[in-house]
């Protein structure tokens, strides 16, 4: 589930200064790069199964980050639910079934929505925390 942290307000922040700062902060340990998902401004890569969304947001008085551990790989996530259509398809609609193949459907239901997101939750805290060190994400001090 995605994380909302809000930062001090910075109206000239875009998603371009967002990510130096991160690659600054994160010292060249994870793939840093803009993403063309939708409702997703960058990533953070660990690897293929490992990753984090980051939306920066700008309100009236507001700056904030919304932070959520996905599935970097386009085609894992593409493929597991497909996977999971076909699979729901087959079983309720292709004659196979039983007891024993509503179990598997199950098990295997809590197994693509549960595990994706998993391994990417460390990652995820660990931008949070980053995110809220950094000194150039804190509140403009007043003068």
């Amino acid at each position: 589930m995605a994380k909302v942290m809000m930062i001090g307000h910075h109206p000239e922040l875009t998603v371009e200064d967002a990510m130096k700062i991160l690659q600054g902060h994160l010292a060249g340990k994870y793939d840093i790069y803009k993403s063309k998902r939708p409702y997703v401004d960058f990533m953070v890569k660990k690897s293929a199964w490992q990753g984090v969304a980051v939306r920066l947001r700008q309100k009236r008085k507001e700056t904030a980050f919304v932070i959520n551990g996905v599935v970097t790989s386009t085609v894992i996530a593409i493929l597991f639910p497909l996977i999971w259509i076909l699979g729901t398809i087959g079983m309720f609609y292709g004659g196979g079934g039983g007891a024993g193949a509503f179990v598997a459907w199950i098990l295997w239901t809590v197994l693509i929505f549960w595990l994706p997101s998993r391994p990417s939750k460390g990652l995820a805290k660990e931008v949070r925390g980053v995110i809220e060190k950094a000194e150039e994400f804190k509140e403009p001090s007043q003068s």
